[in-house]
């Protein structure tokens, strides 16, 4: 057995430690904690009830864009967000990697303790976070081929980053 292929399954083994620890932070990580998570919480209710988006004076985080708590807004409770709340740290996973291309750079991303911290409260911090490293990828990847098709799609995933977080674009 070569060192590379060594170091390779510890990579993975590393990965999948990294998982279970997400997971169980998930499931065991209070809905009710978090920077100003009671107005996010307050958001996403207010979607719930009124099925309208929120004026930015009706509450405290309601200036927020609309796109994380549009989608969360759609679970039955907020205890049933930890499938979402894996679903976008895969995501981060998977973006790190196709931009970095190395495993270790991409485990090194995501045991960061802000990365692990901003993945389990109730906030668009971490759709954010999806949102600009995907762009990012597809900017790396695409846009020196210069044609329009990669200029309408990079400005749609620009959007997408701006309608999760205002400050998507910086």
């Amino acid at each position: 057995m070569s060192i590379s292929s060594i170091i390779n399954k510890l990579l993975f083994i590393t990965l999948a430690l990294l998982f279970v620890l997400e997971l169980h932070n998930t499931l065991s990580f209070p809905t009710h904690r978090g920077f100003d998570a009671p107005a996010h919480i307050d958001y996403v209710r207010y979607l719930q009830k009124y099925n309208k988006i929120p004026l930015p004076a009706e509450g405290w985080e309601m200036y927020q864009p609309p796109l994380y708590y549009l989608l969360v807004s759609k679970f039955p409770s907020l205890s049933s967000l930890w499938l979402f709340k894996i679903i976008l740290w895969t995501a981060l996973v998977v973006t790190s990697y196709l931009y970095f291309r190395s495993l270790s750079t991409t485990l090194l991303v995501i045991s960061l303790p802000v990365v692990v911290y901003m993945s389990l409260p109730i906030s668009n911090e971490f759709l954010s976070f999806i949102f600009i490293t995907v762009t990012m990828v597809y900017y790396q990847t695409h846009l020196p081929a210069r044609n329009l098709r990669s200029y309408i799609f990079l400005g749609m995933l620009l959007g997408l980053s701006l309608l999760a977080k205002a400050t998507g674009v910086i």
